[in-house]
């Protein structure tokens, strides 16, 4: 039985947290790329303590009622295609926002796939019933693979929208020196406070942090002071133009591991900083995902201070020139359209 993906299921309606508005953007550029509907959750309530009852009650009695009557109608045969709807779930260990009599025409996409061994019976219990599972790393992918995962699993890489497409023609005026915005690598950090100590030269760098300040977060310039909060992602992306140099590391190293299980997935920050055009100072692994997105076309991984002195003076002395080729090819290949083709291949090619 082949699948046929007929909408994308949608949490825009109730989650604003700043991760989901990327993941809107990819629900919004797979819709126009596949030329299919988004649609809000029809499984959500405003209140999550009552979406965890509806849930429960439909776990414990609706679903067994429903698996009885699947088991039934299965042998009146199989039908040639299987509806099913696109589901992007952020953090893998959360609750399904969905109810359990739905998952069997639900592809999940695992954005945030730590999972480890700990983990992994949950994970084949949780996702059992839905015909394939997207995952986005491919660390993760290859873990669950060499683990006999027991899911039908697919890897499925995170991606930039288009609307931020690098535009080969256009050139984006830089203003500050270094933005430092979001989670920063505690290392890569360390090492910019020796150099702002040890460099006379470093005073003159004009250089923007961000900060959360009542709740909400604020970028702070060392020269110009508070530029504002830039709480869209359209917002974000004009700052991240206008930077020359930004940090960016794998989220599983230096401290992270706990968080992320040990791995370290590529985000679309990088995709993100390349697409503007700024020069990244990168601290990374050696591992498939990492040699996957080309990191070290863009920069050796930063290990010490030494590395990290010469990488930064090259990138000031360069001034506003970058690699335009090298950027263009990396990111070319990992543009949500690309992913879109890249979605019905994976589709077209799965047998249920």
């Amino acid at each position: 039985m082949k699948l046929n993906i007929k909408n994308i299921i949608s949490d825009r309606k109730f989650e604003t947290w700043v991760s989901y508005q990327l993941i809107y953007e990819w629900e919004d550029q797979l819709s126009q790329s596949l030329q299919i509907p988004i649609i809000d959750n029809p499984d959500r309530l405003e209140t999550n303590f009552i979406n965890r009852i509806r849930y429960n009650i439909s776990k414990r009695i609706s679903y067994p009622i429903t698996k009885f009557f699947r088991k039934i109608s299965s042998f009146a045969g199989k039908p040639d295609e299987l509806s099913v709807s696109l589901y992007f779930h952020l953090i893998v260990s959360a609750p399904i926002e969905l109810k359990k009599s739905r998952l069997n025409k639900i592809i999940p996409v695992i954005v945030d796939a730590f999972i480890d061994e700990n983990f992994l019976p949950e994970f084949n219990k949780k996702y059992a019933d839905c015909p394939l599972v997207l995952i986005s790393s491919i660390e993760a992918y290859n873990y669950l693979k060499s683990a006999n995962c027991t899911l039908n699993i697919q890897y499925w890489g995170l991606s930039l929208p288009d609307k931020y497409r690098m535009v080969k023609d256009i050139v984006y005026q830089k203003k500050y020196d270094i933005l430092l915005a979001g989670r920063q690598n505690s290392s890569l950090e360390h090492f910019l406070d020796q150099y702002l100590k040890e460099t006379e030269a470093s005073s003159g760098l004009n250089i923007v942090k961000s900060e959360i300040q009542n709740g909400q977060v604020i970028f702070t310039s060392n020269k110009d002071g508070n530029l504002g909060s830039f709480n869209s992602r359209e917002e974000y992306m004009k700052l991240l133009r206008t930077a020359r140099i930004v940090f960016y590391a794998t989220p599983g190293i230096d401290g992270g591991e706990k968080r992320t299980k040990g791995y370290n997935p590529v985000t679309p920050k990088y995709l993100e900083s390349l697409s503007a055009q700024c020069k990244i100072l990168l601290r990374y692994p050696d591992t498939v995902e990492t040699r996957l997105f080309e990191m070290e076309r863009i920069c050796a991984s930063i290990n010490n201070y030494e590395t990290f002195k010469q990488q930064i003076e090259l990138y000031i002395s360069e001034k506003d020139n970058f690699d335009k080729e090298t950027y263009l090819s990396i990111l070319d290949k990992s543009y949500t359209s690309v992913r879109a083709n890249e979605l019905m291949d994976i589709v077209q090619s799965t047998e249920i």
